[in-house]
């Protein structure tokens, strides 16, 4: 196997984070709402596809805890690094969870559903068959690479910087009607997000052997495709 070193693995990061960013500006109405040229769409198509980008979005959230209390099992019985990424990784899941109730970050989402009226074809949105994938590589085959989450958070945190303060500057000035009720979830990560990168990057730099940043790379590709994938039914 090539060796792969640290910094690889954060210029995948940033390339595909770069890459998911450049497809919501392609998108046909997150672009529009983006690039601020909404006038071909109605406040009502504007007002909906946000609502089935925050639906896909509490959909892919839920599901950050279940993965990471997955690669934390997975490695708690391996070498010391292992074991300290065990930690790290049940640490991480109990801050996605609030501590006054049994629910994660996806709840922000809900309530920016809420606050728009969702239609119910929405709000009640099963998950695609993409999503069922995903839980499958992140959740039921993570202890074939319980690193691989690394690579998700990474991809995630990275797109939210990216990505986060211009979807909110924008849907600001949308006519979108109570939107002001409906961005927690993009603000709040936007500023979480900065500090989790910077942390994140700062202890993958401390992984040296080449099979736990492959698992690294493979889970960003992984991530990356499977955003496009949710992205088809927005």
């Amino acid at each position: 196997m090539k060796e792969i070193t640290p910094d690889d693995v954060i210029t995948t990061f940033a390339r595909e984070a770069d890459s998911l960013d450049q497809a919501l500006h392609t998108h046909h109405i997150i672009g529009a709402l983006l690039y601020k040229k909404t006038n071909t769409h109605s406040v009502t198509e504007l007002t909906h596809a946000y609502c089935r980008w925050l639906k896909m979005t509490e959909q892919y959230v839920r599901q950050t805890a279940p993965m990471l209390a997955a690669a934390g099992a997975a490695l708690r019985d391996g070498d010391d690094e292992d074991k300290t990424w065990s930690c790290a990784f049940l640490h991480y899941k109990e801050e996605e969870i609030d501590s006054k109730g049994n629910y994660g970050h996806e709840v922000w989402a809900t309530q920016g559903l809420q606050a728009l009226n969702a239609p119910n074809d929405i709000m009640n949105a099963p998950e695609p068959w993409s999503m069922q994938e995903y839980k499958r590589f992140f959740v039921t085959n993570a202890n074939q690479h319980p690193y691989a989450i690394l690579g998700a958070k990474g991809i995630l945190e990275h797109l939210s910087i990216l990505n986060a303060p211009k979807l909110e500057n924008a849907l600001r000035v949308s006519g979108i009607q109570n939107i002001e009720k409906a961005l927690q979830f993009i603000n709040s990560h936007g500023v979480l997000d900065i500090d989790h990168v910077q942390e994140g990057n700062a202890r993958i730099r401390h992984i040296n052997r080449t099979d736990k940043l492959a698992q690294i790379i493979l889970g960003a590709y992984v991530t990356s495709g499977s955003y496009r994938a949710f992205l088809t039914s927005v």
